[in-house]
């Protein structure tokens, strides 16, 4: 065989490993569900549970479904624990189309099979990243206050802060006024009747779509999925999911002003929070990060108090935390002792929110008197919240992309122990007085000089003997 000819299957041999090696590497780390992991899932139209079903007009109608997870492929019982109410539509006009639909229940007659699915806050998946292209979750938006959004981002900034309440049948108003009154402070007050869960549950389906359909038309309406200067846009529906049967959501106790309220302050918060969630490091783990680097104690010009810190708490994507306004404990040994806070400037910080929404860092102020170890220990709890977007692995871009939420509750610790040592506990002792005569500090005194500064690290002073 002749050197060429060796050389030419060298070379292809070399450029066959090397699409190998590079098909390898763009490998989709989607996830294949197991046959116990698998989801059967239907659409309704009416909710099971509640008996209302909900629609956007622009003036045109786009259901807004509610989920049903059957436990096999030709399961068709429907029950409460089946009703997945935290499950969103990704992607309007996508699966479950009108063939698939019952024309008297308004429901899926089979469920599809749910098979693939991957991390929405992955940014290394090619699988994910193909998909996203496919079904046009990339877009850019031109905003006034914001800029150039990129859509996805602003996707996960919206998801990644929506309320999923555990138990969806059984919502304490507690907290859904205050997880509404933190979107727009209106709602704490102004109305006397807040809207209900499943109102929420519309209104934020809508503004996913505002991300996910943004731009799109339907039968050459522009922009429908853009509601933010529309009124009267949710319909609501008792009956059945006929299109016939849709009216406007009523205006008794404000409900439409609340709806576009909330709407608009969903997508507001989205677009400001977009561009950290472009950061891979601020989508996982706490939202927040304590920096106690250069936490150090000294005395106050008092005389009477330690001054404690900094203690530099930043955060970190713009995502939901939770911290009291004074959420320290501090105790001197064993027992519990009363702290103030201030800045670095000594201005009094009663509300470390109001600290932490002004990057400023936090001293702990404690009495000098009888301390000897110090303990400061805290709590930031926060929701970390998983969205995995799940598919049918043979039809994707046919199968509508639904969202599956999980959140968790978790808890980021702080302590921190300290041993002032402005107390000396060295005994030294050398002549100061001479009955009532005091011994002067000159050059020729033996005296000690008494160095004070490593006091920062110790209990003891440097005494420098003459």
């Amino acid at each position: 065989m002749s050197l060429k000819r060796i050389l030419a299957i060298l070379t292809a041999i070399l450029i066959t490993t090397n699409i190998i090696i590079s098909n390898i590497a763009n490998t989709s780390i989607a996830a294949t569900a197991s046959e116990a992991e698998k989801m059967y899932i239907g659409v309704a139209a009416i909710n099971p549970r509640t008996n209302k079903g909900y629609a956007v007009t622009n003036p045109l109608y786009a259901r807004i479904w509610t989920f049903i997870q059957y436990e096999t492929a030709n399961d068709e019982s429907v029950s409460n624990d089946k009703i997945k109410e935290n499950y969103y539509c990704l992607k309007s006009g996508v699966g479950f189309t009108d063939t698939s639909i019952s024309s008297s229940t308004y429901r899926t007659e089979a469920p599809v099979t749910y098979d693939t699915y991957y991390n929405m806050k992955s940014t290394s998946d090619s699988g994910l990243e193909s998909l996203k292209t496919a079904l046009e979750l990339q877009k850019t938006i031109q905003n006034a206050e914001n800029g150039q959004v990129n859509s996805y981002s602003a996707l996960l900034a919206l998801l990644d802060n929506l309320y999923y309440p555990e138990n969806p049948g059984e919502v304490p108003a507690e907290e859904l006024k205050q997880y509404l009154t933190s979107l727009d402070s209106s709602f704490n007050g102004e109305y006397e009747n807040l809207i209900d869960y499943s109102i929420v549950r519309a209104v934020q389906q809508a503004a996913i779509w505002y991300f996910t359909n943004y731009g799109d038309s339907e039968n050459d309406q522009e922009n429908f999925y853009d509601l933010t200067s529309k009124t009267g846009w949710l319909q609501c529906s008792n009956t059945n999911g006929a299109a016939s049967e849709y009216t406007a959501v009523d205006n008794t106790d404000g409900k439409q002003d609340q709806i576009n309220k909330l709407y608009k302050a969903l997508i507001d918060k989205a677009m400001k929070n977009a561009s950290n969630y472009e950061n891979p490091s601020n989508l996982e783990g706490a939202p927040l990060e304590v920096n106690t680097q250069n936490f150090k104690y000294s005395e106050k010009e008092d005389g009477s108090n330690y001054k404690l810190g900094p203690i530099t708490i930043t955060k970190k994507g713009n995502r939901n935390y939770e911290i009291a306004e004074k959420p320290f404990t501090v105790k001197n040994g064993e027992q519990e002792i009363q702290y103030t806070m201030e800045d670095e400037e000594a201005n009094a910080i009663t509300n470390v929110n109001d600290a932490i929404e002004n990057g400023k860092s936090i001293y702990i102020v404690v009495p000098k008197a009888g301390i000897t170890t110090i303990t400061i220990e805290g709590n930031i709890s926060y929701k970390n919240t998983k969205l995995t977007l799940w598919t049918n692995g043979l039809a994707s871009t046919n199968t509508q992309p639904m969202l599956v939420p999980e959140t968790k509750q978790e808890t980021m610790p702080i302590k921190l122990n300290i041993r002032p040592g402005a107390f000396d506990l060295a005994l030294r002792k050398y002549i100061v007085k001479v009955g009532e005569t005091n011994i002067k500090e000159t050059e020729s005194t033996r005296n000690p000089q008494i160095e004070e500064s490593t006091l920062q690290s110790g209990t003891t002073a440097t005494y420098k003997h003459r």
